[in-house]
């Protein structure tokens, strides 16, 4: 049986590389385009896009400039939106 985990892994660093520049300019996009008129931003999930959305808060707060808060779908959209 061939396990692929080893090979993902060594693909990861160069698939982010390659994605990273279209992924910010799409999360820049809506600042740029709005100003100052955003002043916090809510990113979330369910499952492992809850967990992502947690690991993309620090990094969105600093690139962007904003309040970032992650949250689960099921609270970001009971109470927070």
């Amino acid at each position: 049986m061939h396990d692929s985990l080893p090979m993902q892994a060594a693909l990861a660093p160069g698939f982010v590389e390659q994605a990273w520049p279209s992924l910010l300019e799409q999360a820049m996009h809506p600042l740029r385009r709005r100003g100052e008129a955003i002043s916090t931003v809510l990113v979330c999930g369910c499952g492992d896009s809850y967990f992502a959305a947690l690991g993309a808060e620090f990094g969105l707060r600093l690139w962007t400039g904003r309040q970032v808060r992650a949250a689960s779908s099921m609270l970001a959209g009971r109470y927070l939106l």
